[in-house]
Formats: structure tokens, C-alpha cells, sequence
């Protein structure tokens, strides 16, 4: 795993009445990495490369990787990389959970010339 370094970055404070959900989401894991004394995920601030916590004296942490470490599923969850080929439901084969949807053909007679397909692209 590839890791770049950790940056810190300081702690807003009080919040105004009408704040985005994110700011509850990091006010919360503020509030329990606070009470705990151990650092707390930000579930909101989480993507495939990076993962934010809050720390206990106030400030958050935010871990950044230069490779992928995680994959939206088609339910929106995060899932851990998974290159493991699979025979899909239409017949192509791809990763189990990759950041870039990606399916090869699962064989034929050769006369499907569109065998492959990737992000936008149409499955065939």
C-alpha cells in the first residue's frame, strides 16, 4: 500500500444553525474521538483514495494513498478492492469492485466484435 504523508488540518469551531450534514457527520466524530481519546472515521470525507478522522484534541487527519483503497458498490457502499475476475449476469467477466467498471467478454464464436467494455461504455 502506498501511502502519502498525513496532513492535519485544524478544527472549525462553532457551528452556524443551518450547516450541511457533512459538518454534523464531523462534529459528531469530533464530539466521540473527544470523549473516547482514540481517533474516529468521517464516513462523509471517505473515497477511494482517502480517509478522514477526527482526532481527539480537536484537529483532523486526512490519509491520502496514491493507489485506490476502496470501490463504490451499484448500493453506494464502499467496498475493499477486489480484482478477483467474476462471470458476471450478461456473460462478461470483470473485477469484483474496482474504481473503473471494466468487462471482458466471456468467450463466443468469435463474431462479437464488441468485447469489451469500460466505465460509460455499453456491456455487450
Amino acid at each position: 500500500m502506498s501511502l502519502l504523508p498525513v496532513v492535519s488540518i485544524a478544527s472549525v469551531g462553532d457551528a452556524a444553525a443551518a450547516v450541511p450534514a457533512s459538518a454534523l457527520i464531523e462534529q459528531s466524530a469530533s464530539e466521540r474521538a473527544a470523549v473516547t481519546g482514540e481517533p474516529v472515521e468521517v464516513p462523509s470525507e471517505r473515497t477511494e483514495y482517502t480517509t478522514t478522522v477526527a482526532n481527539p484534541d480537536g484537529t483532523f487527519t486526512l490519509t491520502q494513498s496514491t493507489q485506490p483503497q476502496r470501490a463504490r458498490a451499484e448500493d453506494g457502499t464502499w467496498q475493499d478492492i477486489d480484482v478477483t475476475l467474476e462471470k458476471r449476469s450478461d456473460g462478461t467477466v470483470g473485477p469484483k469492485a474496482a474504481v473503473v467498471d471494466m468487462a471482458f467478454s466471456g468467450g463466443g464464436d468469435g463474431t462479437d466484435q464488441g468485447c469489451c467494455a469500460s466505465g460509460a461504455m455499453a456491456r455487450s
